[in-house]
């Protein structure tokens, strides 16, 4: 079943969860889960039940530490602060057919493309148009 229409679970930090959460119930597919305010970030790699999804840099290197034992991670990281452009990268990447990927992985956002990386290595994709 392709991404594109398959439902999705995701656990949104507290930075972007208002948005990306109220956001995503629109699409109506994806689980959306918020993480708990004033966790430890590995606690909060450990603990999450789906696709972590949070702009902190800081979980690119602790799911390298503990690969293969989490759900997945995406950082949103993009030049601008602005919700509605870094969900636009983030819906983009879910119609993109590579958001299955994104399980036990890393996925890193950017504005003109993403980066996924597994312990097999690191791909780039560009969004599509």
């Amino acid at each position: 079943m392709s991404s594109r229409s398959r439902k999705l679970s995701f656990c949104i930090d507290e930075h972007l969860y208002v948005c990306f959460a109220e956001r995503l119930a629109r699409h109506g597919r994806h689980k959306v889960a918020e993480v708990k305010a004033g966790m430890d970030d590995r606690a909060i790699l450990m603990s999450a039940e789906a696709i972590l999804v949070t702009r902190d840099r800081d979980f690119a290197r602790l799911s390298r530490d503990a690969a293969g034992t989490h759900r997945g991670v995406i950082i949103v990281q993009t030049s601008t602060t602005d919700m509605d452009s870094m969900f636009d990268r983030f819906l983009r990447f879910l119609r993109s057919g590579h958001a299955d990927e994104a399980a036990r992985a890393v996925v890193i956002l950017h504005d003109h493309d993403f980066l996924i990386m597994t312990t097999g290595g690191t791909q780039t994709f560009r969004y599509e148009k």
